[in-house]
C-alpha cells in the first residue's frame, strides 16, 4: 500500500489551482534566470552586449534580465550598448540577425561557446541572439504582444473558491496581466461568454491567446485549458462549483463516522476530517453512528467495512476526480459512487478489526 501521510498540512484546493502551472516553477528560470547554467570557467570571459529596445513600459524587462545573466554565468561585460529599435544604427543589426521583436540582446564574443546562456539564445560563431523576450514589439507590425487578458466569470456561491490565484501565479513568474475581470455568472455580459463558449460550470477562468507567447510556460498549462476562439478556458471545474446546467453546487461532500464508542482509546475518527479539508474536499455537515445502531450495522455489512473506525464520504466526492488516485490509495470508491475509508491500519493508531 502507498503510504499517505494524512497529518501532512496540504492545502489542496490551493494546489488545484497550482497544478495548472506547477511545472511552470520549474521553468520560469526565464526571469531571475535561476535554472540559467553556471559556466564552469576559471576566467571570466569578456562579453559585449547590444540591447535594442522599444517605447514599451510594459515589455519584457532586458536590463534585469542582463543582470541575471551576468550573475550566473562567469562572465564580465567589457562594453554595453542600448539602441532604440528604429534608429538607423539599430536598424542594420536588427537586420544583421534576423530580429522580429523587440527587446532584443545580442551577446558578443569570441568565447561563446564557452558561456551557458540558457534556453532561448540562438548562438552563432562569435555571438548569441535572445530574440524570445515576452510581451514585445513585433517590427512588422508595430503591436505589442504578449499582453494577457483574463476573465473569471463566479457564482453567488459562498462555498466556491475564487480562481484569482491563478493571476497572482502566473504574474509572479513574469506573464504580464494587462486586464483580469471577475463577473458574476448571472450578469448580462456572463451570459453571453457563457453561451457564446458553451460554458457549463462556474467559477471559470478564460485567457487570453496572449498566453501563447510565453514559451516557457505555455505547454506546462496547454493541457489544462481548452481553446474556444480567441480565449483558453479552464477544462475542468475545482469544487465546490455551480453547474450551469441545474444551478446546483457540486461538491458539498458529506461524512459519515462509523465508531465504536465503548473503544475509549481507539483513533478519533473525526480527526480525519481536517485532513479532508486540507487537500480540498469541502464538507457539508457529518454524522455519527455506533457499531451497535441499526444504520450503522447495514452500513458495515453493505460495504463489508473490516476495521473501524472509518468514514464514508458521500457521492459528491466524484466531483473531485484530481484527488481519485490519492484517495484510491487508502479506501474504495463504490459502485453507488461513495468512498469507504478503509486504511485505518495506515494511520499508526488503535483500531479495530471486524
Amino acid at each position: 500500500m502507498k503510504k499517505i501521510n494524512w497529518n501532512e498540512k496540504i492545502n489542496e484546493r490551493d494546489y488545484l489551482i497550482a497544478i495548472l502551472i506547477a511545472s511552470i516553477i520549474v521553468l520560469s528560470f526565464f526571469i531571475y534566470a535561476n535554472f540559467i547554467p553556471k559556466s564552469s570557467t576559471a576566467k571570466k570571459t569578456s562579453v559585449d552586449i547590444i540591447k535594442i529596445i522599444g517605447n514599451c513600459e510594459e515589455c519584457f524587462d532586458i536590463d534585469s534580465f542582463i543582470s541575471s545573466l551576468s550573475e550566473k554565468n562567469d562572465f564580465e561585460i567589457s562594453s554595453e550598448e542600448k539602441l532604440v529599435y528604429d534608429s538607423e544604427e539599430a536598424k542594420k543589426i536588427i537586420e544583421k540577425y534576423e530580429i522580429k521583436n523587440v527587446p532584443s540582446l545580442i551577446v558578443l564574443s569570441s568565447e561563446i561557446d564557452k558561456i551557458a546562456l540558457g534556453e532561448g539564445f540562438s548562438a552563432g560563431k562569435d555571438y548569441a541572439v535572445f530574440k524570445n523576450a515576452v510581451p514585445y514589439i513585433d517590427l512588422e507590425t508595430g503591436n505589442v504582444n504578449g499582453l494577457v487578458e483574463m476573465i473569471e466569470i463566479y457564482p453567488d456561491c459562498k462555498e466556491c473558491k475564487p480562481l484569482s490565484g491563478l493571476k497572482n501565479q502566473l504574474e509572479a513568474i513574469g506573464v504580464k496581466i494587462k486586464n483580469y475581470e471577475a463577473i458574476q455568472d448571472n450578469s448580462e455580459k456572463a451570459r453571453k461568454i457563457i453561451e457564446e463558449n458553451a460554458l457549463s460550470f462556474s467559477p471559470v477562468l478564460l485567457i487570453s491567446e496572449d498566453i501563447e507567447k510565453y514559451w516557457w510556460i505555455f505547454s506546462a498549462i496547454e493541457n489544462s485549458f481548452i481553446k474556444k476562439d480567441n480565449y483558453y478556458i479552464l477544462e475542468n471545474p475545482l469544487p465546490p462549483y455551480k453547474d450551469l446546467e441545474d444551478k446546483k453546487i457540486k461538491g458539498k461532500v458529506e461524512l459519515t463516522y462509523i465508531e465504536n464508542k465503548s473503544c475509549t482509546d481507539c483513533l478519533n475518527i473525526s480527526k480525519l476530517k481536517t485532513s479532508f479539508q486540507q487537500i480540498g474536499i469541502y464538507i457539508e455537515k457529518e454524522d455519527y453512528l455506533d457499531i451497535s445502531s441499526s444504520k450503522g450495522k447495514t452500513l458495515i455489512k453493505k460495504y463489508n467495512i473490516t476495521e473501524i473506525p472509518t468514514v464514508i464520504l458521500s457521492e459528491e466526492i466524484k466531483y473531485y476526480g484530481s484527488l481519485k488516485s490519492l484517495l484510491s490509495s487508502v479506501g474504495t470508491f463504490e459502485d453507488d459512487e461513495k468512498f469507504i475509508f478503509r486504511k485505518v491500519s495506515s494511520l499508526n493508531a488503535k483500531y479495530q478489526k471486524i
